[in-house]
């Protein structure tokens, strides 16, 4: 499948076992003459402990149970993942074709046999992990094997390395109430041979500097946050010079599942007056949106109209595709200096009747 160019700018986006370690102080046994006559002992009161006072719930005790989740998945530890969840918890592969979400511990206990049944070496390494109190958002480079059926397909073979973005939110409990992956399912399709795409990656690769952020929630993160939520008029409003005055000179920008990365100023720009050419939002319904340190995540339901015909896909124009969206913004300076941006691209050839996605799953013939 040939995968159209979606231009690269839309500005608007353990449980811990703490071992009390007892220090064991044995009396010295002291020689002692028996006596002739041994009165009866009395039983010893029992010592009732006074009670703990309920420890407050820090960002610290979220990013130990988020990363609690990765090394039971990393390890395929089944009740140990199971353990961490809430028995009503939400769990889905957001946009994915076909629908992947379910509903309560034991549901999302059999997602995960079947994807590690899949993809046996399945294994996240966490590149951002951001904490606002009960709420987490992180990026996942994601590295597996598909060497195993699922969802009824034979196994390729292959390997697939891919970026995804996952929302977590825990209840007063600290279980996880919801669980929200936002993968690159067009990349993975391509690197398992299914669809071809020269716009995809052939494989990710890690950040040379790994990052745990927790909100303080102080001035400078509301600004932040307050200077982001400005963006939205900003996009919608189709202003190419405001957007444009919004990112510093040394912009670096990733739309995930494109395998062409933006730096620079000059390098936005162009990819912002191709997207602004080709789409247009004209609905955007945010979800979750929250600063921690220089940065801002948002979570939101995105309504683009086509502008133009998708390159071979007459009729196209003027026709609407809806994806949930997923943005990480670093703001430097009142300026944005990453901008990181995750869609289920798949949706896109999908909803405009390019796909059928029925037709999904089956790895495309070799060329002869």
């Amino acid at each position: 499948m040939k995968r159209t160019k979606i231009a690269t700018v839309l500005l608007c986006f353990a449980a811990s076992a703490v071992a009390c370690k007892k220090d064991e102080k044995k009396a010295e046994d002291k020689p002692s003459p028996t006596p002739a006559v041994k009165a009866p002992e009395k039983t010893p009161e029992p010592v009732t402990a006074p009670k703990e006072e309920n420890k407050a719930w820090t960002g610290e005790d979220s990013v130990k149970v988020f990363q609690d989740l990765w090394v039971a998945f990393n390890a395929k530890d089944h009740a140990k993942s199971m353990a961490l969840y809430a028995d009503d918890a939400d769990f889905s592969y957001v946009d994915f074709a076909p629908p992947m979400a379910m509903k309560g511990a034991e549901a999302i206990g059999g997602i995960m046999k079947m994807w590690w049944g899949g993809f046996p070496d399945a294994n996240g390494d966490t590149q951002l992990l951001l904490v606002n109190g009960n709420e987490i958002a992180a990026i996942q480079l994601i590295s597996q094997t598909n060497s195993g059926e699922m969802m009824g397909q034979p196994a390729t073979g292959k390997k697939t390395v891919t970026i995804e973005a996952q929302y977590v939110s825990l209840n007063d409990e600290g279980k996880i109430a919801v669980d929200h992956h936002f993968a690159d399912q067009a990349t993975m399709a391509h690197q398992m041979g299914m669809f071809a795409n020269e716009r995809s990656p052939d494989t990710e690769t890690a950040w040379t500097e790994k990052l745990v952020v927790i909100a303080a929630n102080d001035d400078k993160e509301k600004a932040n946050l307050d200077f982001v939520k400005g963006l939205g008029a900003v996009v919608e409003a189709h202003d190419a010079e405001a957007m444009l005055a919004a990112v510093a000179d040394d912009i670096a920008f990733r739309y995930i599942g494109d395998k062409n990365v933006v730096s620079g100023k000059d390098a936005y720009k162009k990819g912002m007056e191709e997207w602004m050419a080709m789409s247009k939002v004209t609905k955007r319904d945010v979800n979750a949106m929250w600063a921690a340190g220089d940065w801002v995540f948002v979570q939101s339901q995105v309504t683009s109209e086509m502008l133009m015909d998708m390159p071979g896909a007459k009729g196209t124009k003027g026709k609407s595709v809806t994806l949930a969206q997923t943005e990480f913004f670093q703001v430097t300076d009142s300026k944005i200096a990453k901008h990181w941006i995750f869609e289920n691209t798949m949706q896109y050839p999908i909803q405009l009747g390019m796909m059928d996605p029925s037709k999904m799953g089956a790895p495309e013939p070799a060329a002869k």
